[in-house]
């Protein structure tokens, strides 16, 4: 069954603002788009879920100005386990999602943001 977009995005939003920003409360968020996304197949959303790891607070900087800090949730990871890779982070006072980069291990930079879960994961 298929939702229409609008109602899509109006549950979304819904979710987005009820949720407390817990590491269940961030990981259902994740999991309700990749469910409800008529832009993924099954078969997308499977790999997709492969990526996925329990939320976790990180301390992320800036690309751009080393001095700026955010503490986001790190929710998807390119390679995971890996020293470096492209990361996916949720933005609970901005609600948004977007793109990071872990470097050996433990420094995360911020890149940028995307708006939804989907919409990022396109932008890597």
């Amino acid at each position: 069954m298929r939702i229409p977009k609008l109602l899509f995005i109006v549950l979304l939003l819904a979710a987005c603002r009820n949720q407390n920003a817990t590491a269940d409360g961030v990981a259902e968020m994740v999991k309700r788009q990749i469910k409800f996304s008529v832009e993924l197949d099954s078969v997308q959303k499977r790999g997709i879920e492969r990526h996925l790891i329990i939320p976790k607070k990180e301390r992320y900087i800036s690309d751009k100005d080393s001095s700026k800090v955010f503490h986001l949730w790190t929710v998807y990871e390119e390679s995971p386990g890996s020293e470096k890779c492209r990361v996916i982070f949720y933005d609970e006072e901005e609600k948004k999602y977007g793109l990071g980069i872990k470097m050996n291990g433990k420094v995360y930079y911020w890149a940028s943001y995307y708006g939804d879960f989907i919409r990022t994961l396109k932008g890597m």
